[in-house]
């Protein structure tokens, strides 16, 4: 089935069986809760719903980058099944304040993003080794399990900073990670569990201190300077020279 315009029913999605494929972008209600069995094929498509749920497969068919947009209406739910490339490039945008459980491995090759709530792992190795970009208001939470990612981005803004938590976990990094900490707001925080960089141990301590934005401190000028420069040590008097006496 294709759906080729756009849809503004408020209830739910099932695709039970079988595939619904998009015909355009964003046909389906963005508030409407998702649920895959069968398929969802983006088919060279971007489109954001209200949540995902279920143990299909979600893919798209055509050549080209498209993104899944899911979590708007704030509510809680775990997918355990397959996001996939297919024949273009996928990535994936958790909004809202709920959370998203991955239960298992993924296979897509574009970012992962968290823009707010949480992204929880549900095993091990369920995110693709690709870039993962922290928003201020997100958490990425691994939930006790290991995995590998590429790059890794570290939003903080004026209100809220984003989160890592791994538990007992170790979170394996292969590429970089950047922190972008935006007006004064609060640190970035980080978990005290493990982080690997490329397969090697990250510095230990991990540092606490975080990055904030501040202006550098003026040179002083010539007469201040000298002025704080210590008094020279006063020199040594010399020793008085004594008057000879004249023989009676």
């Amino acid at each position: 089935m294709t759906l080729a315009g756009a849809n503004d029913y408020t209830g739910t999605t099932t695709i039970s069986a079988g595939t619904l494929k998009l015909g355009a972008a964003d046909v389906l209600p963005d508030g409407s809760a998702v649920t895959v069995t069968g398929t969802l094929d983006l088919n060279g498509n971007s489109e954001t719903i209200g949540s995902l749920a279920g143990a299909g497969t979600v893919t798209s068919s055509v050549a080209g980058a498209v993104t899944l947009t899911t979590g708007g209406d704030n509510t809680t739910t775990t997918f355990s099944g397959l996001l996939e490339d297919g024949s273009g490039i996928l990535s994936l945008i958790k909004a809202g304040a709920g959370t998203l459980t991955l239960a298992s491995a993924n296979d897509y090759t574009g970012t992962t993003t968290v823009n707010a709530g949480t992204l929880k792992l549900g095993a091990a190795d369920v995110l693709p080794a690709t870039g993962v970009i922290v928003q201020a208001a997100g958490t990425l939470d691994l939930n006790g399990n290991n995995d590998t990612i590429g790059a890794l981005t570290l939003e903080s803004g004026p209100t809220s900073g984003a989160s890592v938590t791994t538990g007992a976990g170790t979170l394996t990094l292969g590429g970089n990670v950047a922190l972008n900490v935006t007006g004064t707001g609060p640190p970035v925080p980080r978990s005290a569990a493990r982080w690997i960089w490329a397969g090697r141990p990250a510095p230990s301590p991990w540092p606490t201190a975080e990055p904030r934005m501040t202006s550098p401190s003026p040179p002083p000028s010539p007469a201040r300077a000298a002025s704080s420069r210590p008094a020279p040590a006063p020199s040594p008097s010399p020793a008085p020279t004594p008057t000879p006496t004249r023989p009676r």
